[in-house]
């Protein structure tokens, strides 16, 4: 369960990433920012990740979702 509404971009990545046991890479620098979910409470990490990709589509970045 989340207790934040608001995460920063970078650790939302990385605890999808380990929650869903992937390899992630990226420049910080370019995930600067955090994000607010429409909601406290719980998200699955599949939810989350989701969200994840969304934003990384909004600043022009992509994942390889091959493994999920």
């Amino acid at each position: 369960m989340l207790s934040e509404s608001e995460l920063e971009l970078s650790t939302l990545g990385e605890m999808c990433a380990s929650g869903l046991d992937l390899h992630l890479e990226f420049d910080r620098a370019k995930l600067e920012g955090k994000i607010s979910l429409d909601r406290p409470g719980n998200f699955t990490l599949r939810e989350l990740w989701d969200v994840f990709n969304r934003e990384l589509a909004e600043l022009g970045e992509a994942s390889d979702n091959s493994s999920t």
